[in-house]
């Protein structure tokens, strides 16, 4: 398939199914939920006191349990979205008020990240909290770069 039949709606969705990828991938490639070795990380790399430990814990908990929500209520948006789109069922309207809710879903799993990488770097040490704050500015944008689609058809 040529990418440049690719309609616009269907962009929309690479792109933010890539975007939120991203945050998703970022926060499990440094935080298992099965162990602690996210946070032994970074109270190594960033030499962390307990008490800092033990708030990144709190903190890592409570992420956890809101990017679970979210996650299940976008899986559930776009299950439904994916079905009606396959089986040509439901008006435009519809499918397009489920892609708008898609996106905000996405868009606040972004926010959710964002507010947790914060809320991580004010617990540390104001020095080791820059250097953090730079490390993930860095893992974010690296991680998050899209190609331009068009690049494929030159």
């Amino acid at each position: 398939m040529r990418l440049s039949r690719i309609p616009p709606w269907g962009w929309i969705l690479i792109v933010g199914a890539v975007a939120f990828s991203v945050a998703v991938g970022l926060h499990e490639a440094f935080f298992d939920d099965d162990d602690e070795s996210g946070v032994e990380f970074l109270q190594e790399e960033f030499h962390l006191d307990t008490h800092a430990v033990q708030v990144i814990q709190e903190l890592e908990k409570r992420h956890l349990e809101q990017t679970a929500k979210l996650v299940a209520e976008l899986r559930e948006k776009s299950g439904k979205f994916s079905q009606l789109l396959a089986d040509g069922q439901g008006s435009h309207t519809e499918r397009s008020r489920l892609l708008k809710e898609i996106q905000q879903l996405r868009a606040q799993g972004q926010i959710v990240l964002l507010r947790h990488i914060e809320e991580v770097g004010e617990a540390m040490p104001p020095e080791q909290a820059r250097r953090y704050l730079k490390w993930m500015a860095h893992r974010f944008t690296e991680d998050a770069e899209i190609q331009d689609p068009s690049a494929d058809e030159k």
